[in-house]
């Protein structure tokens, strides 16, 4: 039987794959290549545009279509996971017509786990009997790759060599980046820019939230046409991060919307955290420099941040020395509340210092003050109106899992995404009004534990404590969760609190708890699962109510 082969490659696929290949021996990155047709490769450098498809999770495709021949070249990237290795799918990957492969060069000498070896019988001398053992060792995944005429590029890292190919293309791709980063609010400030910015332009949002050195570069191959404007965020858990993210979009237009005590563990004080999050200005283009290919006048080398933001100084020390322009955004000449419309509708209410309301958001969101101040900042640069930011901020409902109202009645908030001391305040600050409404039964915060605290987790947890109890009426309940989240519950003194390990108990309790008048908030570090509760949650009270 005839083994089947790898689709062979198009003259465009071929000058794509000299063109990858040249972009990583470029930099360095890569060790050695695999490619059948080699002597039919055009002669091209690494100055083209090229067309990449990247699949880097084969479980998310469950077709066997080839690829069409005119169509983008298709590369699996075989990553190293903690639970995973992506060599055990380039098989999978092979069985969908995938036409080129990405490895660590080091994945080459494992043997293939994809085909049973021969067996071979031999006499078993104690008896008559014969046993089987292989008739040679397995394959090399190197020889079963070339065995069928696979394309494969060989590595030193596969995520920096990805980073380095998702450079390449959005430098060829026509239009303005920003990059957001920040210690809370990246998200929900990505949306309302889409918001704000799709009333004249066509803008890239990516659809997830990915922010790392694997997520910015899919975000980018994610990419199919040009846009006017592309919105990046950028997250880090410790120094250098940042900056390699910085250098792979190139911004035109940074923002940072806080410095929090989130990862200090890592980074031990807020200013190593501003420090961090300043890396977003090395490779951020200055104002004073002016791009020939642009084919508009959008004003580069712009940073924008709130006024009261902590470590301000180091921001600006950093921003100047990249010579960019800063432009403080002051978030405090508004303030905000929630509100309750009939029949049970969130609503966050913005006003000015007189008390004057100035807009009414549908969303629930204690940043939206800080939107309304930065995107005032904002018209000017875009050429966009007042009405234009009107309009973006009545129609903004927030980001998936960052206040996201997920059930009516009760209402259910799911804000578990990610927590900090201070945005674990805010939102007890944000919500606790609510007690004062009398079609509100109780106010339920269920909170677990704020990892990555370093050696003040347990100040922070006890500080969550004060707060609570200074807080919360007879209305407020409180539902801890999680080993660091027993140091709340110890020093509340509230009547209604409870202190779970498990999430099967969590869940149970809350279900015998909930009522249709009750308001349910869900605030948590991401690494505590609480979306699992929530799912499960909501799942059985649409069958209950």
């Amino acid at each position: 039987m005839a083994k089947k082969s790898a689709p062979p490659l198009t003259d465009l696929h071929l000058t794509t794959w000299q063109t990858l290949i040249a972009i990583l021996t470029k930099h360095r990155a890569l060790h050695s290549h695999y490619s059948p047709s080699v002597k039919h490769l055009p002669r091209t450098t690494a100055t083209e545009p090229f067309q990449i498809s990247v699949i880097s999770d084969t479980r998310k495709h469950t077709t066997t279509k080839t690829p069409e021949p005119t169509s983008a070249l298709t590369l699996f990237t075989a990553l190293k996971g903690e639970h995973f290795n992506g060599i055990h799918f380039i098989k999978k990957a092979y069985d969908l017509g995938i036409q080129a492969i990405m490895l660590n060069a080091k994945d080459l000498a494992q043997p293939s786990v994809f085909e049973e070896p021969p067996l071979k019988k031999i006499p078993n001398q104690q008896n008559s009997s014969a046993k089987q053992i292989a008739a040679q060792p397995p394959q090399s995944l190197k020889t079963w790759l070339r065995n069928h005429n696979l394309y494969y590029l060989a590595v030193r890292n596969p995520i920096t060599a990805l980073g380095l190919l998702a450079q390449y293309k959005l430098k060829l791709l026509p239009g303005f980046k920003i990059a957001i980063t920040g210690s809370a609010g990246k998200t929900s400030t990505r949306h309302f820019l889409m918001k704000l910015l799709a009333k004249k332009y066509n803008v890239y949002n990516p659809p997830q939230n990915f922010n790392n050195a694997l997520g910015v570069p899919l975000s980018i191959f994610a990419i199919t046409k040009p846009y006017d404007f592309y919105l990046f965020e950028l997250g880090m858990s410790g120094q250098g991060e940042i900056k390699w993210l910085s250098n792979l979009i190139r911004p035109d237009l940074t923002i940072i919307t806080s410095i929090l005590p989130a990862h200090i563990k890592q980074l031990k004080s807020l200013r190593n955290i501003a420090s961090a999050k300043a890396e977003i200005f090395h490779h951020q283009r200055s104002y004073k420099k002016i791009d020939s290919r642009s084919s508009h006048s959008l004003p580069r080398g712009n940073v924008f941040y709130p006024t009261h933001i902590a470590e301000r100084n180091v921001i600006e020390q950093q921003a100047r020395k990249y010579q960019l322009k800063c432009n403080p955004y002051d978030s405090t000449s508004y303030q905000h509340k929630i509100i309750l419309e009939k029949p049970f509708a969130l609503k966050t209410l913005i006003f000015a210092k007189n008390n004057v309301p100035v807009i009414k958001l549908p969303a629930c969101s204690p940043f939206s003050s800080q939107f309304l101040a930065l995107g005032e900042k904002l018209l000017p640069l875009f050429a966009l109106t007042k009405k234009d930011l009107e309009i973006a901020l009545t129609t903004y409902t927030g980001a998936k899992r960052r206040l996201e109202q997920k059930l009516d009645a009760p209402k259910i908030i799911d804000d578990a995404y990610n927590a900090n001391p201070t945005s674990m305040i805010d939102i007890i600050k944000f919500f606790a009004p609510l007690q004062a409404e009398s079609s509100v039964k109780n106010l339920i915060f269920v909170l677990a534990d704020m990892l990555e605290l370093g050696k003040k987790e347990v100040f922070f947890h006890n500080q969550l404590a004060q707060l609570l109890n200074h807080t919360l009426s007879a209305k407020g309940m409180v539902f801890c969760y999680g080993k660091l989240m027993l140091n709340t519950y110890k020093q509340l003194t509230i009547r209604h609190k409870y202190h779970f390990f498990t999430q099967q108990v969590l869940f149970e309790t809350l279900l015998q708890c909930i009522s249709p008048r009750d308001i349910v908030i869900f605030k948590g570090s991401n690494g505590m699962k609480l979306d699992k509760v929530v799912s499960a949650l909501i799942k059985t009270l649409k069958q209950k109510y």
